[in-house]
């Protein structure tokens, strides 16, 4: 698809984007992620550049802002962009009006758009017309929206595996997976909500779900990224899986988290479980992007959260987590799979296990 003038761009994104001003760019810091080898020689590829916005917060003032993303986009020239949300505030109405504009917003900017959904869009959406939205008939609204094509959105797209296409998990289309040089990247379904785990007695119907689902789409994406020998995996989820919260001296989950008001239920547990395991088992980089909801900095955090079951660090995982609302970050995916924010250079790999 060609690419629209850039006053054209403007003028659209200026219709729906606004908030706090991009922070500058390019931005600092850098990260690290490598391991011990696996048997065999990883694929040797160009690096790999993407960027992160993390919000599309509404506004007034739109000239500079929209003028500087256009800079931003220019000069940084990104292979595709992965938008975090949120895509509205929660007290916008969650219309099919409303997500047509912010859909309108996406396939305007001049790159491949990849949506990683999060819960602004369905599991807190307001009243809308005088009646309480049901959450799961917003969900399947928001998948036929955004999702109703096997591609990415923007003016330029690029072709996305969904999870849909495996006939028991037909709705999960919001779930994809795709390669870029040497790299395995995954959109993964994570609501930051406690990953919408609700308290209330009783079957916790899509979470439990939607749990499965992620299971084995990850499962799978780390299958295939042994097979093909990529130097690195890429997660992209909306939600902060709370690395720091003691998470690996649980036992559980138990039948009664969530009952007793006293103890909350973990709802990215098995997720974590799931990725140290997936992690030490691929024996390369992996790096996890997410939000974070820090109204102290508007800087990317980056560091090494996962570790072992006997509590050491493990160095071939990277985290970074983009602020909520931040309009711009950009990251790199060296050939050898090492991971850098902006044109930083990254710094010398730690060393994992061997396998």
């Amino acid at each position: 698809m060609s690419r629209l003038p850039g006053v054209l761009f403007r003028l659209v994104l200026g219709l729906f984007l606004g908030g706090a001003p991009i922070a500058a760019l390019p931005a600092t810091g850098h990260a690290t992620s490598h391991a011990g080898t696996r048997d065999g020689e990883r694929r040797e590829a160009e690096p790999v550049r993407f960027a992160v916005l993390a919000g599309l917060p509404a506004g007034d003032d739109e000239s500079p802002r929209m003028h500087r993303l256009q800079e931003a986009f220019d000069q940084e020239r990104p292979d595709f962009l992965i938008q975090l949300g949120p895509l509205q505030g929660r007290r916008t109405a969650c219309s099919d009006n409303a997500l047509y504009a912010r859909k309108l917003v996406l396939d305007t900017l001049p790159l491949p758009v990849i949506l990683v959904p999060d819960e602004s869009l369905w599991a807190e959406c307001p009243r809308v017309r005088g009646r309480t939205t049901d959450p799961l008939e917003q969900l399947e609204r928001v998948r036929e929206i955004f999702y109703a094509e096997d591609a990415s959105l923007g003016q330029q797209q690029i072709e996305l595996m969904r999870q849909s296409e495996q006939a028991r998990f037909r709705s999960y289309r919001e779930n994809v997976r795709w390669m870029r040089g040497n790299v395995m990247f995954v959109g993964l379904h994570l609501s930051g909500n406690n990953n919408n785990y609700r308290n209330e007695a009783g079957r916790n119907r899509e979470f439990e779900d939607r749990r499965e689902a992620n299971r084995q789409w990850l499962a799978r994406a780390f299958f295939l990224a042994r097979q093909s020998r990529m130097a690195a995996v890429v997660i992209a989820t909306h939600a902060d899986p709370e690395f720091g919260n003691k998470w690996e001296g649980k036992s559980g989950p138990n039948l009664l988290d969530g009952l007793v008001s006293q103890k909350k239920r973990d709802g990215y547990l098995e997720f974590k479980r799931q990725l140290r395991e997936l992690t030490l088992e691929f024996g390369g980089p992996v790096l996890l992007v997410h939000t974070v909801d820090d109204s102290r900095t508007n800087q990317p955090m980056l560091d090494h959260p996962l570790r072992d079951r006997q509590g050491k660090t493990v160095g071939m995982f990277t985290r970074i987590g983009v602020p909520a609302g931040r309009l711009w970050t950009p990251v790199s995916i060296g050939s050898d799979g090492t991971a850098a924010l902006g044109d930083t250079s990254p710094q010398p790999a730690r060393k994992g296990p061997r396998r």
